[in-house]
């Protein structure tokens, strides 16, 4: 089947370990839970710029119309004991609330990393294929 992305973004986001959902909870010393302020605040950092991105592209929201969202990640972590998959968890949050989209209908399309300790960061690409089965079971 021909593939025939549509809506498609391309950005570089910034890395930041604190993304992992392994940095997303804390407890205090009451034994309560709490969301991490610095795993928020990059999750926040990032939705801006997706959200910036979705609008100046003219969307509000990605236009899916049933089709699943396509995602390309490329992660350029600072060092090797850095887990991309944990980090994917806390990305797909942030890209959720941006594109008003429930996650549930993520499609991972390109998984990588590489180290770069000058430089990390996330190239990411968000898009939806037409050509794709809609949940409607059309084409």
């Amino acid at each position: 089947m021909k593939s025939d992305i549509k809506w498609t973004i391309f950005t570089t986001l910034p890395y930041d370990s604190y993304l992992s959902k392994n940095r997303s909870i804390k407890i205090n010393k009451q034994g309560l839970i709490y969301k991490d302020p610095k795993h928020k605040k990059i999750q926040e950092d990032i939705y801006w710029i997706l959200k910036g991105l979705t609008h100046k592209n003219g969307y509000s929201k990605c236009p899916t119309d049933g089709h699943k969202i396509l995602l390309k990640i490329h992660f350029y972590k600072p060092r090797v004991n850095c887990d991309a998959v944990n980090i994917l968890y806390g990305l797909c949050d942030a890209i959720k609330k941006a594109i008003d989209v429930d996650d549930k209908w993520f499609s991972i399309h390109g998984l990588d990393w590489s180290i770069d300790k000058k430089n990390p960061r996330i190239d990411l690409m968000i898009g939806y294929d037409i050509k794709e089965v809609n949940i409607n079971g059309k084409i």
